[in-house]
Order: C-alpha cells, then structure tokens, then sequence
C-alpha cells in the first residue's frame, strides 16, 4: 500500500513536470510511460525507505533528471514544418532562426520559403517582401522582428509590418482566403479583406486602415475599425483614433517590396489594376471607351524591379496612354497628346 501510495505521489509528481514541458506540444502515451516507468525504477532502487532526508535528495535528484530526460524528448518530437509564404524582395539584410535554434541565418535571395515556426528580421534600414501561400503579401520594414504561427497568423514582437490579403488577381498561387491576423501583446488584429499597417514600438501600438476592415481584440473586446482610421494605444493602454488618407506617404514605405505582377504580354488594365492597389489610388479613365482600349493594348517587360508608380512611368511611355494624378489623388488615364487614336465610333 505504501509503495501504491508513493507511485501515486510520483506519478503526479512526474505528470505535472512533463505538461510543464510540453507546454506547446502534446508528448505521446507512449513516452510518457516510458519516462515514467524509467523515472520509477531509478528511483526505487536508489530510495531509502528509512532515511527520509536521503530519500528526499534521492527524490530530487530523479525528478531533476527526468525533467531534463523529458525535455529532451519533446525537443525531438518532430512537429511538422510546412511551407506558409515565400521571400519576394530583399533589400539590405533579412535574417530567419526556426524556433529552438537562438543562431539567425542571412537569407541571401529572393525565393526562398517560410515555415510555420521561423521566425524573421530585418535590420536597420532594411525591408522585406513575402507573399504568403494564401495570398496573401506582407511587407516588413526595418528593424521588425516577427514569428509565423502558421500560414494566416503571425506574431509582431517588435517593428512595422504592411498587410494586403487582397492580392490574389497578382497571384497564382493564392486561394480563396487570403485572410491574416497579426498578434502582439497588446492585441490580435484580423483583416476582413483589406490593406493595413501595425507598428509595435517602444510599448506603443499603432494600427492603420488603408482599405476594407480591421477587427481589433484586446483585452477580450473587439473593436471594429474601417478604411482611413488609425487606431494609436499608449504604454499606458489608453486608445485614441484618428484618420489617415488611403494615398498618405506614410504609406510609401510599403511600395518599395510590393510583389509585383508579370505584365509581360498582358493588358495595361492588368498594370493599372496593380498600380491602384500598391499606392491606393483609384483610377478613372478620361473617357469610358479608354478602359476597353487598355484592356487592348498589350505591354511588354518586367517590372519586378520597378516601384509602382515608376513601373506605370515606364510601360505608358510605350503605349499612346498618359495618366495624371488629379488633387484628390486619383490616377486619372487619358489619350497622349497628339495621339491619332480616337473614339467616335470608327
């Protein structure tokens, strides 16, 4: 009975240690018997039954090692790694660690993959551009530091990062949820199909609603916030909201790791499309026929390289299209001058 009663008291002993160890990660039944069962035996040959202060020191010295057996273990319980998001654009220095590893590796290229779990940073004055398998894009400035929980959640622990889940038209990879919350300790935001900002600085929090919706939970409230607010909480946790305008420079930050589209051999409407969404601009045509003529003219290149507005410089110049940006910020395409082209029915 006493020996039944003694296992009990290790046993819970035991059982409490390991869940503390595998705090995030269920150990299977059977490594855990077999930890237990080993924990056990060790200790019962070593036990002094009439001796409590050697039985004690016996005691700890087992739970000790077994603490360190149980670590062990869960550390090379093998949790799959799968591919969430690739690297588009590197400018200055990016560098990744997976979750158990403290050393951080340079990523040297565009193209290489994201796992659930690798954890990413850039430098100072350096950024990145990752398209998430979903398609989702995320676009870091410098110094951020943050962690991917899974393919649609990431963990902002210091930093700025932009957010666009609707940039599945760019991108043939996307499905149809391009859906992703960014958490950090002050709350978890989730888009409703949108382009946004949150900034994680010095215990300030800031959020910033360029398109769609943003629902931010915190402390178990949900606010809900729309295109155009920026929302600001202090070290002190005290919320204030403002407006921010969708075509702010504030944004521009953002433009330099835009992924952008192949147009080689596609429409002008496919680089408008592109353009409007980068800057967060509208585009109105000069004349309503002028939409079905861009969807007509076919451009030629790359402008993987280019910023969005000098991309739109660059493929117009080869086009009889010219564009102004009007003082409500609006990209307004129209006929060059001179053009023979016309509209008249002809």
């Amino acid at each position: 009975m006493a020996m039944d009663h003694n296992r009990k008291n290790y046993t819970d002993a035991l059982g409490g240690l390991i869940r503390l160890a595998v705090c995030r990660e269920v150990l299977p039944r059977a490594a855990y018997d077999q930890t237990l069962d080993t924990g056990m035996a060790t200790w019962q040959a070593g036990a002094q039954w009439r001796c409590p202060r050697r039985w004690m020191a016996n005691a700890l010295g087992v739970v000790v090692l077994l603490g360190v057996t149980v670590v062990f273990i869960v550390d090379r319980i093998a949790v799959p790694s799968a591919e969430v998001a690739s690297l588009e654009q590197i400018i200055g220095t990016v560098e990744t660690r997976v979750a158990n590893d403290m050393d951080w590796n340079v990523l040297t290229h565009a193209g290489q993959f994201v796992n659930t779990g690798n954890w990413l940073r850039t430098g100072p004055g350096s950024r990145a551009g990752i398209l998430l398998l979903n398609g989702a894009s995320l676009h870091m400035d410098h110094s951020t530091e943050l962690v991917f929980d899974s393919g649609s959640s990431i963990r902002l622990l210091a930093g700025k990062v932009y957010v666009d889940t609707g940039n599945g038209s760019f991108n043939t990879r996307a499905s149809d949820d391009g859906v992703l919350s960014v958490a950090t300790v002050v709350g978890t935001a989730r888009d409703v199909g949108t382009q946004f900002e949150i900034q994680y600085i010095n215990d300030v929090y800031r959020l910033r609603i360029r398109k769609g919706q943003v629902n931010l939970t915190r402390n178990s409230d949900e606010v809900n916030n729309v295109a155009g607010e920026e929302v600001i909480i202090d070290a002190e946790g005290q919320l204030t909201k403002g407006r921010v305008a969708p075509d702010d420079p504030a944004w521009n930050w953002a433009e330099s790791v835009a992924s952008a589209p192949d147009v080689d051999n596609q429409p002008v409407t496919v680089l408008l499309q592109w353009v409007a969404r980068a800057t967060g601009r509208s585009i109105q045509y000069a004349q309503p026929e002028l939409e079905t003529e861009a969807g007509r003219i076919i451009l030629y290149g790359d402008i993987r390289h280019l910023l969005p507005m000098e991309a739109l410089d660059v493929m117009l110049a080869t086009t009889d299209l010219a564009y102004e940006i009007l003082e409500n910020g609006i990209i307004l395409v129209r006929l060059k001058t001179g053009s023979i082209r016309s509209f008249t029915g002809d």
